[in-house]
């Protein structure tokens, strides 16, 4: 069992992170502390983050930490296990929304945050053709009669796509990274 104070202490638990990992995800604290960086970058536009996608990010990065470092996790094993990390968060939303990919697809290369008509216009008959054609055997999106606008709000139900204040989208690193998008300083997108 978890000692109770490390299931419920967030100093016990940065404290054991950092005996484990490298405490910053670059050479100062520029670019952010490890123990906040990895969830930020794994949680969906609500924050939340699955426990498979963590243990994914940190066993590719367990992984792909050289032998001889000085701990079990480095900053750039940990950019690699989110990349892994984000393709199983893909592959686990597209069984159970096929639908996800086929809307997602045509976004490729494209740089977040952007305006949402930045989005739409990639998004014509034959991508909403797809998408409805992807659901046939699943749940169907529920606003895919409001064209693209619709699959706008389905996808941000799902936590796929972040609503900013300005009315910009963003797609938080679980998905952006496995769905190749890109963006400034962020982890770079996986390639096909």
């Amino acid at each position: 069992l978890v000692p109770e104070r490390l299931a419920g202490e967030e100093g016990v638990q940065r404290g054991l992170f950092e005996l484990l990992a490298d405490k910053w995800m670059g050479r100062d604290p520029k670019r952010g502390r490890a123990y906040t960086w990895l969830p930020r970058h794994l949680g969906d536009s609500a924050g939340r983050s699955s426990p498979r996608s963590f243990l994914e990010a940190i066993r590719v990065a367990a992984e792909q930490t050289a032998s001889d470092a000085p701990l079990a996790l480095s900053a750039a094993g940990i950019r690699e296990g989110v990349q892994a990390a984000s393709q199983r968060r893909v592959t686990e939303i597209g069984e159970d929304h096929p639908w996800v990919r086929a809307a997602m697809e045509p976004l490729r290369d494209l740089l977040v945050p952007c305006g949402l008509p930045d989005v739409q216009e990639r998004w014509n008959d034959d991508v909403m053709n797809s998408v409805k054609d992807a659901s046939a055997n699943k749940l169907p999106p529920r606003h895919l009669t409001e064209g693209p606008a619709g699959l706008s709000k389905d996808l941000a139900a799902l936590g796929v796509f972040q609503v900013l204040d300005e009315g910009r989208i963003n797609v938080p690193d679980v998905y952006r990274v496995a769905f190749g998008l890109r963006r400034r300083g962020g982890v770079p997108p996986l390639r096909r």
